[in-house]
């Protein structure tokens, strides 16, 4: 093999699980979270887009603007990931990656809160701003 490089077809690529694809979905999500300067305290949160095209504080519609700002990537993503398996579902085509894609996407999330809530717990006397 004198420095040639070999290519495969696109029938022979290597393909990753679904499972490590839903923990790459769940990293994309937390990147889209992060990118829109949003982080995990609540004097990060964007207030300003709880009154986009508002005359006056509606309660409901602020609290939902307020709630697309947040999370909105980060729902636009998992709405993707159900429209394309469902589209996939009818055609019968792969519907197992799709499950297992899911799954991983669900253990990405319980991963980040699991780790998130024993980071709490060990720095629990950090938190304490008064006694």
């Amino acid at each position: 093999s004198s420095g040639q490089v070999h290519h495969r077809s696109s029938g022979q690529m290597d393909r990753i699980s679904g499972v490590t694809a839903g923990l790459i979905w769940c990293l994309l999500g937390l990147k889209a979270f992060f990118d829109g300067g949003h982080s995990f305290s609540f004097s990060s949160l964007q207030i300003r887009a709880a009154f986009t095209g508002l005359y006056q504080f509606q309660y409901a519609l602020s609290g939902g603007l307020l709630a697309a700002n947040t999370f909105g990537a980060l729902l636009l993503l998992l709405l993707l990931l159900a429209q394309q398996a469902h589209r996939n579902a009818i055609g019968r085509q792969n519907v197992s990656f799709y499950r297992s894609l899911a799954f991983g996407v669900m253990v990405g999330y319980l991963i980040n809160a699991l780790l998130s809530t024993a980071l709490v717990f060990v720095e629990r006397r950090h938190l304490m701003v008064w006694r």
